[in-house]
């Protein structure tokens, strides 16, 4: 289960990453700044909205993963310190010698 929950981390966090990335790219292109003029895209008011949702979008999506990776990690390391202090198959080894 952990490993999954990492993997969906991971996934999140590059969906988010490309959303950004997507939404930078959107933005200048609808202002004129990159990307041919021949393009639909180039200088439309209309991808500027696109690429600053999308990048919004994308900063939404990277924080919950950031924020799930967060609280993934310092949960993990409380179960570690607690099995490291009180591990179980050492307990039932003494009592039964």
């Amino acid at each position: 289960m952990a490993k999954s929950r990492g993997a969906l981390i991971l996934i999140a966090s590059f969906i988010g990453a490309l959303f950004c990335l997507s939404g930078i790219v959107f933005t200048f292109q609808g202002l004129g700044i990159v990307g041919p003029t021949s393009s639909f895209m180039f200088q439309s008011q209309t991808w500027i909205y696109n690429g600053v949702g999308l990048l919004a979008l994308g900063v939404i999506i990277l924080g919950i993963a950031l924020f799930f990776r967060a609280r993934f990690r310092s949960s993990s390391k409380v179960v570690t310190r607690s099995a490291q202090q009180n591990p179980a198959g050492d307990q039932d080894t003494q009592s039964s010698a």
